[in-house]
């Protein structure tokens, strides 16, 4: 399969992703580095006066409300979930049983045998379930491969692969590798479909609540960058720690460019250029990935080195910058009204 990925990848193109993901960071970086003072101001003026949260910005975004947990409280310490899974190895095309164990932080382990996790051992990898949609069903699997690549559709009633069980569970990304497992009965379809769906929505908060400087500087500079290109309203690929979501940030522009490049040099079946292309979509993802983990470190480490001066500076004038924000704000809203 890395044939596939390297025969698509060439020079020039990983030379496009590059620069394409230097493009959105540094858009990104730019909005970063304002609202990270911004945000650093509400976080002032918060601990001076000690009444209400951060201020209103001028631009609104929704607020987003961390899911309840499927239990009450995490068991902290403890797992989650365990069991064995029959998983899909994409190298060697076949079905492999697998010992599956979920702690309390909801990331996703496995496991050659139960023996090996009985012993201690390492586990043989983990799932990052950030951004992952959970199935089912191959119809519904298959319609949704089909909406996303509609150059590459297969007809309706073609098996995208044959599962070892008739009970599959799937993880769609539309970035990402996906991920194919089966189970013995319908009972543990859905008890595993309830487990991964857990474990999804836990992955999808990945900022860090208690952070009042660089949690909201992230969000809004995502939000500013996003609005700057006339796109508005919630984002459904908001999800996971910051480099993640800077991927998606990235991949929402680059994954159509490519897409009309590559899709069309793909050759054999319908379904196995879909299968090609996921793997190509896979790959561009992690480079990206790298390269916005690098990068976003770089404006963080930027920030933060410059954060000194500037809070002396905000403690300094606060009453100044409150006093201006307060005119600026009324003559907004003064405009309003006599617009009406």
């Amino acid at each position: 399969m890395g044939d596939v990925v390297s025969a698509h990848l060439d020079e020039s193109k990983r030379q496009h992703i590059a620069e394409k993901t230097g493009k959105v960071l540094g858009e990104f970086g730019r909005f970063y580095e304002q609202q990270f003072a911004v945000a650093l101001f509400n976080s002032v003026r918060y601990e001076i006066e000690g009444n209400g949260g951060p201020q209103t910005q001028l631009l609104h975004r929704k607020a987003r409300t961390p899911p309840l947990p499927m239990n009450s409280a995490p068991l902290e310490g403890k797992s989650i979930f365990s069991g064995n899974l029959f998983q899909y190895l994409e190298e060697n095309k076949k079905w492999r049983n697998r010992f599956f164990f979920i702690p309390d932080s909801y990331g996703v382990l496995f496991y050659e045998t139960r023996l090996a996790y009985d012993r201690g051992l390492h586990p043989k990898g983990a799932i990052n379930c950030a951004g992952y949609k959970v199935m089912t069903s191959l119809e519904q699997y298959q319609e949704l491969i089909n909406n996303s690549l509609p150059s590459l559709k297969v007809k309706a009633g073609s098996q995208y692969l044959r599962c070892a069980t008739q009970y599959p569970i799937i993880l769609w990304h539309p970035y990402g590798r996906h991920l194919y497992f089966c189970v013995l009965t319908e009972k543990e379809q859905k008890k595993w479909h309830a487990v991964f769906q857990d474990c999804v929505r836990h992955a999808n908060n990945g900022l860090p609540e208690d952070s009042r400087v660089e949690t909201p500087a992230f969000t809004d500079a995502i939000r500013m960058y996003r609005q700057a290109k006339e796109q508005y309203g919630t984002w459904d690929m908001m999800c996971g720690s910051p480099v993640q979501i800077l991927s998606n940030l990235v991949m929402e522009e680059l994954h159509p460019e490519l897409r009309n490049m590559i899709s069309p040099r793909l050759k054999g079946k319908a379904q196995e250029r879909q299968r090609h292309w996921i793997l190509v979509s896979d790959a561009v993802y992690q480079i990206v990935q790298t390269q916005c983990q690098a990068q976003y470190e770089a404006v963080v480490q930027r920030c933060e080195a410059g954060r000194p001066p500037l809070e002396s500076s905000i403690r300094t004038d606060m009453d100044q910058i409150i006093t201006s924000k307060e005119h600026v704000t009324n003559k907004i809203r003064g405009g309003e009204r006599s617009s009406r």
